[in-house]
Protein backbone atom coordinates (compact mmCIF):
# COMPACT_ATOMS: atom_id res chain seq x y z
CA UNK A 1 0.00 0.00 0.00
CA UNK A 2 2.88 2.38 0.77
CA UNK A 3 6.01 1.54 -1.24
CA UNK A 4 9.16 2.00 0.82
CA UNK A 5 12.87 1.42 0.39
CA UNK A 6 15.76 1.05 2.79
CA UNK A 7 18.28 3.87 2.94
CA UNK A 8 21.34 4.55 5.11
CA UNK A 9 19.03 6.51 7.42
CA UNK A 10 16.38 3.78 7.54
CA UNK A 11 13.26 3.15 5.49
CA UNK A 12 11.61 5.92 3.49
CA UNK A 13 8.35 6.15 1.58
CA UNK A 14 9.00 6.16 -2.18
CA UNK A 15 5.43 6.75 -3.35
CA UNK A 16 2.90 8.54 -1.16
CA UNK A 17 0.15 8.79 -3.79
CA UNK A 18 -2.40 6.84 -1.76
CA UNK A 19 -1.62 8.84 1.34
CA UNK A 20 -2.07 12.13 -0.53
CA UNK A 21 -5.32 10.88 -2.11
CA UNK A 22 -6.77 10.46 1.39
CA UNK A 23 -5.90 13.97 2.57
CA UNK A 24 -9.13 15.68 1.40
CA UNK A 25 -11.30 13.20 3.31
CA UNK A 26 -9.13 13.36 6.42
CA UNK A 27 -9.16 17.18 6.30
CA UNK A 28 -12.94 17.25 5.83
CA UNK A 29 -13.57 15.05 8.85
CA UNK A 30 -11.12 17.08 10.96
CA UNK A 31 -12.68 20.40 9.94
CA UNK A 32 -16.08 19.10 11.05
CA UNK A 33 -14.64 18.27 14.46
CA UNK A 34 -14.41 14.54 13.85
CA UNK A 35 -11.73 12.30 15.28
CA UNK A 36 -9.97 10.33 12.53
CA UNK A 37 -8.86 6.76 13.23
CA UNK A 38 -7.09 5.34 10.19
CA UNK A 39 -6.84 1.65 9.40
CA UNK A 40 -4.55 0.41 6.65
CA UNK A 41 -2.66 -2.62 5.47
CA UNK A 42 0.78 -2.92 3.97
CA UNK A 43 2.57 -5.90 2.49
CA UNK A 44 2.00 -9.54 3.30
CA UNK A 45 3.19 -10.09 6.87
CA UNK A 46 1.15 -13.35 7.07
CA UNK A 47 -0.83 -12.43 10.17
CA UNK A 48 2.18 -11.69 12.37
CA UNK A 49 3.88 -8.43 13.36
CA UNK A 50 6.88 -7.64 11.18
CA UNK A 51 8.76 -4.35 11.55
CA UNK A 52 9.39 -4.32 7.79
CA UNK A 53 5.64 -3.71 7.32
CA UNK A 54 5.02 -1.30 10.19
CA UNK A 55 2.97 1.83 9.48
CA UNK A 56 4.89 3.97 12.01
CA UNK A 57 6.74 5.71 9.16
CA UNK A 58 3.41 6.43 7.47
CA UNK A 59 2.10 8.14 10.62
CA UNK A 60 5.14 10.41 10.68
CA UNK A 61 4.84 11.26 6.98
CA UNK A 62 1.09 11.84 7.21
CA UNK A 63 1.68 14.22 10.11
CA UNK A 64 4.07 16.24 7.94
CA UNK A 65 1.50 16.38 5.13
CA UNK A 66 -1.33 17.40 7.49
CA UNK A 67 0.78 19.83 9.50
CA UNK A 68 -0.20 18.18 12.76
CA UNK A 69 0.81 15.29 14.99
CA UNK A 70 -0.61 11.97 13.91
CA UNK A 71 -0.84 9.65 16.89
CA UNK A 72 0.19 6.03 16.32
CA UNK A 73 -1.08 2.88 18.02
CA UNK A 74 1.28 -0.07 17.87
CA UNK A 75 -1.70 -2.22 18.88
CA UNK A 76 -4.36 -2.89 16.25
CA UNK A 77 -7.14 -3.98 18.61
CA UNK A 78 -7.65 -4.25 22.32
CA UNK A 79 -7.55 -1.90 25.31
CA UNK A 80 -4.51 0.13 24.19
CA UNK A 81 -5.91 0.82 20.70
CA UNK A 82 -9.34 1.65 22.14
CA UNK A 83 -7.79 4.02 24.71
CA UNK A 84 -5.77 5.76 21.98
CA UNK A 85 -8.94 6.22 19.94
CA UNK A 86 -10.93 7.59 22.88
CA UNK A 87 -8.10 9.96 23.88
CA UNK A 88 -8.11 11.79 20.54
CA UNK A 89 -9.14 15.43 20.72
CA UNK A 90 -11.67 16.79 18.25
CA UNK A 91 -9.87 17.00 14.90
CA UNK A 92 -7.21 14.54 16.06
CA UNK A 93 -5.75 11.80 13.87
CA UNK A 94 -4.68 8.30 14.92
CA UNK A 95 -3.10 5.69 12.66
CA UNK A 96 -3.51 2.12 13.84
CA UNK A 97 -0.70 -0.35 13.12
CA UNK A 98 -0.91 -2.60 10.06
CA UNK A 99 -4.15 -4.60 10.29
CA UNK A 100 -2.50 -7.46 8.42
CA UNK A 101 -0.49 -8.20 11.54
CA UNK A 102 -3.61 -10.17 12.54
CA UNK A 103 -4.66 -13.34 10.74
CA UNK A 104 -8.27 -12.29 11.25
CA UNK A 105 -7.95 -9.47 8.72
CA UNK A 106 -7.35 -11.53 5.60
CA UNK A 107 -9.51 -14.36 6.97
CA UNK A 108 -12.46 -11.94 7.17
CA UNK A 109 -12.94 -12.90 10.83
CA UNK A 110 -16.16 -11.31 12.19
CA UNK A 111 -14.75 -11.19 15.74
CA UNK A 112 -11.72 -9.23 14.53
CA UNK A 113 -14.09 -6.88 12.69
CA UNK A 114 -16.07 -6.32 15.91
CA UNK A 115 -12.86 -5.42 17.72
CA UNK A 116 -11.98 -2.92 14.98
CA UNK A 117 -15.47 -1.42 15.19
CA UNK A 118 -14.77 -0.46 18.83
CA UNK A 119 -12.28 2.12 17.53
CA UNK A 120 -14.89 4.44 16.01
CA UNK A 121 -18.49 5.43 15.51
CA UNK A 122 -18.68 5.82 11.72
CA UNK A 123 -16.82 3.92 8.99
CA UNK A 124 -15.57 5.89 5.97
CA UNK A 125 -13.98 3.87 3.15
CA UNK A 126 -11.59 6.14 1.30
CA UNK A 127 -9.33 3.42 -0.07
CA UNK A 128 -9.97 4.28 -3.72
CA UNK A 129 -8.97 1.34 -5.91
CA UNK A 130 -6.96 -0.32 -3.15
CA UNK A 131 -9.84 -1.73 -1.10
CA UNK A 132 -9.71 -5.49 -0.85
CA UNK A 133 -11.90 -8.04 0.91
CA UNK A 134 -11.04 -8.81 4.50
CA UNK A 135 -12.35 -8.29 8.01
CA UNK A 136 -11.27 -4.70 7.69
CA UNK A 137 -13.73 -4.17 4.86
CA UNK A 138 -16.68 -6.56 5.10
CA UNK A 139 -16.95 -7.36 8.77
CA UNK A 140 -16.46 -3.83 10.00
CA UNK A 141 -19.23 -2.58 7.72
CA UNK A 142 -21.61 -4.95 9.51
CA UNK A 143 -20.44 -3.69 12.89
CA UNK A 144 -20.35 0.09 12.44
CA UNK A 145 -22.43 2.65 10.48
CA UNK A 146 -20.93 3.59 7.12
CA UNK A 147 -20.45 7.08 5.75
CA UNK A 148 -19.22 8.68 2.57
CA UNK A 149 -19.70 11.79 0.55
CA UNK A 150 -23.28 10.79 -0.16
CA UNK A 151 -23.65 7.95 2.33
CA UNK A 152 -23.62 4.27 1.41
CA UNK A 153 -25.48 3.13 -1.73
CA UNK A 154 -28.39 1.67 0.25
CA UNK A 155 -29.14 5.06 1.85
CA UNK A 156 -28.35 3.94 5.39
CA UNK A 157 -25.67 5.37 7.60
CA UNK A 158 -24.26 8.85 8.00
CA UNK A 159 -23.06 11.35 5.45
CA UNK A 160 -19.85 13.31 5.82
CA UNK A 161 -21.33 16.17 3.84
CA UNK A 162 -24.22 16.67 1.47
CA UNK A 163 -22.51 19.31 -0.68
Amino acid sequence: MFPTEETDKGPRITDDTRIRESLPTIDLIRKQGGKVVLLAHFGRPKGKPNSKYSLKLVAEHLGELLGTTVEFSAEVVGPAAEAASKALPDGGVLLIENVRFYEGEEANDPEFAKQLAKLGDVYVNDAFGAAQPGACQHGRRRSIPAAGRNGPPDGTGAKIFTG
